[in-house]
């Protein structure tokens, strides 16, 4: 389903709108992992009128907290769509990757290429095997969480794994990503940013969580609005009939939003929140 009617903020409204999908870093999070306080406040209000998803890469345990800040009652849609749990924990819907498979890939590109970090993600933990790589620390500072170090792939043997998170300078993500849907099309794969190459399983993406969830709670896609910035947003621009974007967003989601606001550092969240309780 693709809906590319276009239209602009002014011609929004609250009444209009039923539920909102609303990724996190580069669109209410700014690079540091930081959401203004402003921005807190004015999501919390607007949870009131509409329903309020997160949708993320993060795994569930860096999304609690700042749900638990916006005082949210929705599922979780965590990485990527690969994960949907409940606020309990429960889990939804997971798609999990064939595990001897994603340990031999692991092993694998870790080895051949010792510059790269690796973070490994279940329903419910995320671990490292290169804690001491800049990426995967940097990573950590984002989402202010600390990932688990592992010493062997070994370990989780009988992990279920849902997603494999490479991190390393674009050059080495590139020719990742080639090789991997060269030698291992079980994958689905995305270079979500320029320096990460996130592994799940095939035809997971937010547009299809999105579409579940909103099929689920008897959201109209037409009355759904999806707000993100980056390449991994693109499949929610698909279903949603309300798609925005802040300025800062990767050029190939402005093209297809029918709405943009400002940059993420410039309130732009704020502004679209601020338009639609202006009209409730």
């Amino acid at each position: 389903m693709k809906i590319r009617k276009p239209c602009s903020l002014k011609s929004v409204n609250l009444s209009s709108v039923d539920a909102i999908f609303c990724d996190i870093d580069g669109t209410i999070a700014d690079g540091n992992g930081v959401i203004p306080l402003e921005v807190i406040d004015r999501l919390k209000e607007i949870k009131n009128h509409v329903r309020f998803y997160l949708i993320s890469g993060r795994y569930p345990g860096a999304i609690k907290p700042i749900s638990e800040r916006l005082e949210l009652t929705t599922p979780l849609i965590a990485l990527n769509g690969a994960l949907v749990v409940e606020q309990s924990g429960n889990v939804l819907h997971e798609a999990l990757l064939p595990n001897d498979l994603a340990l031999k890939v692991a092993a694998e590109l870790t080895y051949n290429h010792p510059d790269v970090g690796l973070i490994i993600y279940t329903s419910t933990d995320w671990l490292t095997l290169t804690p001491n790589n800049n990426y995967v620390i940097n990573e950590q500072e984002i989402v202010q969480g600390k990932a688990k170090p592992i010493s062997s792939i070994s370990e989780l043997s009988s992990q279920p794994i849902i997603k494999l998170l490479f991190l390393a300078k674009p050059e080495t993500i590139q020719h990742l990503e080639l090789y991997v849907s060269e030698n291992y099309p079980e994958f689905g794969s995305i270079i979500s940013k320029p320096y990460f190459l996130e592994l799940l399983s095939p035809f997971v993406n937010k547009g299809r969580a999105l579409y579940e969830v909103a099929e689920e709670n008897n959201i109209c896609l037409e009355r759904a609005m999806c707000i993100g910035d980056g390449v991994a947003d693109l499949p929610m621009f698909d279903i949603a009939y309300f798609k925005v974007a802040p300025e800062n967003a990767d050029p190939s989601v402005k093209k297809v939003a029918n709405i943009i606001v400002p940059s993420v550092n410039d309130g732009g969240i704020k502004e679209l929140i601020d338009h639609l309780l202006a009209t409730k």
